[in-house]
């Protein structure tokens, strides 16, 4: 090799060696960037305190879920959060696909006629009807979320709150469908540096079982996605009785976990209809026991065969047994001599399924 040679091999083995001591440097604009433990946390030194926006479920910067069942309170509640981020002088869009205007009017007028007020920082946003019939089924979803970017660079907020989810994605029990939809809205948080909050909903879950991840539509690729998850729950103790319990949280502790959950009821106060917190209790007292739904269960049963049902039709429509029919016929035409025996057959060759 000749003297050219070696000073090329040199000057490679020189550049090698600046390349492994300025990796880090390199890798800034990788899609995987690497760095030394130690760099990271003087780097995370700099940074300022996450300020909680709505105390101890929702932190600045993040990306949360609030999910309950149908009727519990979720908008009433996430009108209140934004009411609430608002006056701390953020601002903020409340992105409502659930309620009418007159609805949400309706929810900011008490009984006296009372108005409330809400801060300038508070702006709703909602669909205009007369775009959307422009807009086909086939890019609908894509076009409202194009719509939804749009709305913040033009507005600048600082929170966006959407309220819900289901009106984004039909399919957004779907695991694959919701997680799609939830890298996108990821993607918006990230790229306008926002902070969000997504309203969602549980599919019919059972009352005696304590609410977790796994009670929200799409929850496994939902919940990857999100910083922090809080639920409200209905009380098996009084239909009107709430209660909100944390579910996930990497922004701080869980305060309010299954052994402290907040209580609370809904009352218009000050002219807008809200959550008021009453104190804190056992999420496992506020549900159902099993006696309770067996109970519930043969009530159905009863009512169901007052108006005649088949047992087919009952075994099918409330997933039991026909000899659970049977028992319960029977003991009603025994006590009460409501129904008689004769006038309903087992009909049990039709049943093609036995229940537990």
């Amino acid at each position: 090799m000749n003297q050219q040679g070696i000073d090329n091999n040199l000057k490679l083995s020189a550049l090698n060696e600046q390349l492994q001591q300025n990796l880090i440097k390199i890798e800034d604009n990788s899609l995987i960037r690497v760095s030394t433990a130690q760099e990271l946390i003087e780097e995370a030194s700099k940074m300022k305190e996450l300020t909680p926006l709505y105390e101890p479920y929702f932190y600045e910067d993040e990306c949360s879920i609030l999910f309950a069942d149908t009727n519990v309170g979720k908008s009433i509640l996430s009108v209140q959060i934004a009411d609430e981020i608002s006056r701390k002088g953020y601002q903020v869009l409340y992105l409502d696909f659930e309620m009418s205007l007159r609805q949400f009017a309706s929810r900011c007028r008490n009984e006296n006629g009372e108005v409330y007020k809400f801060h300038e920082n508070f702006m709703r946003g909602s669909i205009n009807l007369n775009s959307l019939a422009e807009c086909g089924n086939s890019n609908y979803e894509d076009e409202l979320i194009a719509n939804i970017e749009n709305r913040i660079e033009v507005f600048q907020p600082q929170v966006v709150i959407i309220d819900n989810l289901t009106y984004l994605c039909i399919q957004s029990e779907s695991g694959t469908e919701a997680g799609q939809l939830m890298r996108k809205l990821m993607e918006i948080k990230n790229r306008y540096k926002i902070s969000m909050l997504v309203i969602s909903h549980t599919p019919k879950r059972n009352p005696c079982e304590a609410i977790t991840e796994n009670s929200l539509a799409g929850s496994k690729r939902i919940a990857n996605f999100s910083d922090s998850m809080f639920a409200i729950g209905r009380s098996a103790i009084n239909d009107d009785i709430r209660y909100i319990k944390q579910i996930k949280s990497r922004s701080g502790e869980i305060v309010h976990g299954a052994s402290h959950v907040q209580l609370c009821h809904i009352e218009h106060t000050g002219g807008l209809l809200r959550f008021v917190i009453d104190g804190e209790d056992c999420e496992m007292n506020h549900l159902k026991h099993r006696n309770h739904q067996s109970k519930d269960k043969d009530d159905q049963i009863m009512q169901l065969l007052h108006e005649g049902k088949s047992v087919r039709n009952i075994c099918r429509e409330l997933l039991v047994s026909p000899n659970k029919v049977s028992q319960i016929r029977n003991n009603m035409s025994l006590s009460c001599n409501q129904i008689p025996p004769s006038t309903i057959s087992i009909d049990s060759c039709d049943v093609y399924e036995c229940y537990p």
